[in-house]
């Protein structure tokens, strides 16, 4: 069971009237969060600043998020009382070139750093970076719908959240408290709606301090940016031998459903 409280102040810069090729905005979250388990309570309290940068001419299209997040954390387990702060900074740059505009095909490339910049208390991952996107547990602020959150086994497992690293993997790896790198390269195949081919390469530092370097690809299915389904092709070993040697190949089919200010017209007019 869980309940959360999320007031905000949407800040739209420049002037609204003006004619330019881009948007700012900024967004500031609060948020507080109450999670009740069967072996403990948690809240989390807590908020984030976002800065979008928009631009759109023609057939470029390039964004920047800048984000901070905030949590504060407090675990009820037993008769302990743990509390913990951590601050994450993060930033996100992407780039879609239309580079057929008669089949509305793009490739697209992407880069995200993230890095903690403050804990105070036990490090715990699920406020962490994730190489592969927040699993639902890692939403701590329930920013995202999700039907099977804390799900570990069965098809909403597979479900990730398009964010952070942006692997299309399942795999835990890459997951860190310190900092993570990526880079994510998604191709649109010409003549072929909807299908394209991915290529990630990332590096992270792990909780011993060491850096790790890991890459995959694959082919992709996507529906506008609410609906994908990656297939893995090749992976680095430190991702391949994460999974158990009896692994069947759809536990390793991740997809992706954001369901966060979903409209259906425009799914359909961008797929199509």
């Amino acid at each position: 069971m869980y309940y959360a409280i999320q007031p905000y102040l949407d800040i739209k810069i420049g002037k609204p009237a003006a004619r330019v090729f881009y948007k700012q905005r900024l967004r500031l979250n609060g948020n507080y969060v109450f999670e009740s388990g069967t072996l403990y309570d948690n809240t989390t309290i807590g908020g984030s600043a976002i800065y979008t940068f928009n631009y759109k001419k023609r057939v470029h299209d390039f964004g920047a998020v800048l984000r901070a997040d905030y949590y504060n954390v407090n675990e009820t387990i037993g008769i302990s009382n743990p509390t913990k702060d951590l601050l994450n900074g993060m930033l996100e740059l992407k780039y879609r070139l239309e580079y057929w505009k008669e089949k509305d095909e793009f490739v697209e490339i992407r880069v995200f750093f993230g890095k903690n910049l403050m804990y105070n208390g036990a490090q715990d991952l699920r406020y962490g970076f994730a190489l592969g996107g927040q699993t639902g547990t890692m939403d701590a602020f329930y920013e995202n719908y999700m039907f099977g959150r804390n799900e570990m086994t069965g098809m909403w497992s597979n479900q990730r959240i398009e964010n952070q690293g942006g692997f299309k993997t399942l795999s835990g790896v890459g997951t860190t408290n310190q900092m993570l790198f990526t880079t994510n390269l998604f191709f649109d195949l010409p003549y072929v709606p909807m299908l394209g081919i991915f290529a990630d390469y990332g590096m992270y530092e792990d909780n011993a301090g060491n850096m790790e370097s890991v890459y995959d690809l694959g082919i992709g299915l996507r529906i506008a940016d609410k609906f994908a389904i990656y297939f893995p092709v090749y992976e680095s070993d430190l991702i391949k031998n994460s999974f158990a040697t009896d692994v069947k190949y759809w536990n390793k089919i991740r997809f992706v459903l954001n369901m966060n200010g979903i409209n259906p017209a425009e799914i359909i007019q961008s797929a199509f």
